[in-house]
């Protein structure tokens, strides 16, 4: 797997443009980025307009188990996993 942490280009923030940093799969050469316009005014960007990039991440390098989360969702009743 190809994977990336997506991050603004300086340029972007600059225009009070946020970029979702997110770990994504670049397998098939594209992906999805959210983006966030928190200004008051329209941004229109040209076709092909570049935003963001892409830094390379090592999936291969983790372990699978690298994030348990198990512990801090709650059951529907209130409870803990176990």
């Amino acid at each position: 797997m190809h994977a990336g942490i997506t991050e603004p280009l300086p340029p972007t923030s600059g225009m009070g443009i946020s970029v979702a940093s997110a770990l994504v799969d670049c397998t098939n050469g594209s992906t999805m980025c959210r983006v966030m316009n928190a200004t008051s005014r329209p941004v229109t960007w040209p076709a092909d307009h570049v935003f963001a990039y892409l830094t390379p991440f090592d999936v291969s390098a983790m372990g699978v188990n690298l994030i348990d989360v198990t512990d801090c969702i709650q059951r529907t009743d209130n409870t803990r996993w176990t």
